[in-house]
């Protein structure tokens, strides 16, 4: 049986920017820009005391809080002090998976005999974060990535906590279907429409439920739900060796409602394009993936003269794919990929707002998810 970390940053952003000017400590900090339509992307211990989240109006957290001090984020220094945290971690195995800026899965399976014990490991790996970056993290122990990421939540800030094999079952007994990493408010609802609102109703549930409901993500639901779900650490060596990025989702409903169609290309090019740009590559192919509702798959791709790495221009690209193919019944799947991968920055530089934008976006949607989005991505009714 496994045994995985996460070690996840409190309040990253914010954090570093508290080390960094020690007259910030116990004060109410957010990361982000004092200017109209700005949100929040980081927010200290203190000010969420107030409400205040991220993704959150600037405005909003201002008028919940009229001490909150502002601080401009600074994203290539957030990017130096990941890297020193990745190093340390990689002290301990080289079986380390960066999620996010601030966030590593760690497998110490093969590594656990150096330590009397997981949780003496993972105490051990706080105090060198800290004594090393002056920063805190919080440290989830448990026999796969899923309950890892659920232990790591249960003593935020600054906390260590191991779920083991044996207290699983106690665990999930009565935790609502939305804390387990990867269950979002969608899923959650149609989990909730038949009638499932806890994990352990989940990994009870007949498979033949789950996978007329969400397709093959159905087993992998009612893994989760029992506590069995195997997801390998992907340590960073392999993650390099990486060809291509892709992003599919299947749609509530088989549609072809244009605005529908394109609000979703929308999101799966910035998701895909994110995760792309957080290895380091641009791509020169960009391709659209469909599956109609008839269950037949097509694709296809479009080889650009310079290579990309931003969000409009691959949803322009699979935009204009999608307009030239035929379509004879509903879509029920769209996907975007990306292929033709090279290091560095694009031939062709975006310019310097678009290139603001994408920066903005990463940092925020790497640390808490994709909750930042273009406009263009809300379906229109």
């Amino acid at each position: 049986m496994s045994t995985i970390i996460l070690a996840d940053m409190d309040a990253f952003f914010a954090g570093v920017e508290i080390r960094d000017n020690p007259s910030l400590k116990g004060k109410p900090v957010v990361v982000g820009a004092d200017r109209e339509r700005s949100v929040v992307s980081a927010a200290s211990y203190e000010a969420r005391k107030y409400g205040v989240h991220s993704a959150m109006p600037i405005a909003r957290a201002k008028s919940l809080c009229p001490d909150l001090i502002i601080v401009n984020g600074n994203m290539a220094k957030y990017k130096a002090v990941s890297d020193e945290i990745f190093d340390i971690f990689t002290g301990f195995t080289d079986m380390v998976e960066r999620v996010s800026v601030d966030e590593c899965f760690l497998d110490i399976t093969a590594t656990l005999d150096r330590f009397p014990s997981a949780l003496e490991m993972g105490a051990e790996i706080k105090r060198r974060v800290f004594e090393e970056t002056a920063l805190t993290c919080s440290v989830g122990i448990a026999p796969n990535k899923t309950l890892a990421k659920l232990a790591s939540e249960k003593r935020k800030p600054d906390g260590i906590f191991e779920i083991k094999p044996e207290d699983v079952a106690d665990i999930l007994k009565d935790l609502p279907v939305r804390e387990l990493s990867g269950i979002g408010a969608q899923i959650t609802k149609r989990l909730a429409d038949t009638a499932i609102t806890t994990a352990k109703q989940l990994g009870e549930a007949p498979l033949e439920l789950l996978v007329r409901e969400f397709g093959v993500n159905g087993r992998n639901l009612k893994l989760m739900g029992a506590g069995r779900f195997e997801n390998p650490v992907v340590p960073y060596y392999k993650a390099e060796e990486v060809k291509s990025f892709s992003h599919c989702h299947t749609m509530m409903t088989d549609t072809s409602d244009p605005n529908v169609i394109r609000a979703e290309l929308m999101r799966l090019s910035e998701k895909t394009c994110a995760r792309m740009r957080s290895y380091g590559f641009s791509s020169r192919t960009v391709g659209i993936i469909i599956r109609y509702a008839d269950l037949k798959y097509v694709s296809k791709n479009k080889t650009l003269p310079d290579s990309v790495n931003d969000d409009l221009t691959v949803y322009r690209t699979v935009c204009g794919l999608f307009d030239s193919m035929r379509h004879k019944t509903e879509v029920r799947l769209l996907g975007v990929a990306l292929s033709g991968l090279t290091t560095g920055a694009p031939m062709n530089l975006f310019d310097n707002k678009k290139e603001k934008i994408n920066e903005t976006m990463d940092l925020i949607n790497s640390r808490f998810g994709h909750i930042m989005t273009r406009a263009r991505s809300i379906k229109k009714d």
